[in-house]
């Protein structure tokens, strides 16, 4: 006889742990994919950025920043940042074509508010290659926006004729352009 015959009668051997080793593996797989996905979506999609006025401060309003001469100039625009705020960062390449664009007029000065203390709002501005004089310290809440980024243009009497809260898409940069008439 040959030895295929002591098989008869036995039972086959469980699949078991080489079939749960599938499983786990699957399961890592598909975790992957969705953690990976969770990364993608936060990094390439953000949420669409607000483009509304604050709610509190309104075209017409005194702007509640102090020690601030609003007849130096014609208009001042003052930018509402914070080191800390993504949107911000990712502002930077409007903000550096828009400084560049103001330099060539005389008629608007800009003011660029922080939470964080003056010197290292003066160090974040330096390092994302921003070049803005005056720099000073209060919040967005004490300023009555919503949050940051916040560009708020003032008028000379130190009112405020317009509000951007959140970063700006491509036609809203337009519309900023325009209003500042630059």
């Amino acid at each position: 006889m040959s030895s295929n015959t002591s098989d008869i009668g036995q039972a086959p051997a469980l699949k078991w742990p080489r079939l749960f080793q599938h499983g786990v593996v699957f399961v890592a797989i598909v975790i992957a994919v969705l953690l990976a996905v969770k990364v993608v979506r936060k990094s390439f999609f953000h949420a669409a950025p607000q483009r509304t006025v604050a709610t509190t401060l309104r075209p017409g309003t005194k702007l509640p920043l102090e020690n601030v001469n609003w007849s130096n100039k014609d208009k001042t625009l003052v930018m509402v940042l914070d080191t800390k705020c993504g949107f911000c960062r990712a502002s930077v390449p409007f903000y550096q074509t828009m400084l560049k664009r103001l330099s060539a007029t005389s008629r608007v000065q800009v003011v660029a508010v922080f939470p964080q203390p003056e010197k290292e709002a003066t160090d974040y501005l330096k390092s994302v290659g921003l070049q803005i004089q005056e720099v000073r310290q209060a919040t967005a809440r004490s300023l009555r926006v919503q949050g940051t980024p916040s560009l708020i243009l003032v008028n000379s009497s130190g009112l405020v004729t317009d509000v951007w809260v959140g970063q700006l898409h491509n036609t809203d940069e337009e519309v900023f352009f325009t209003r500042l008439q630059i």
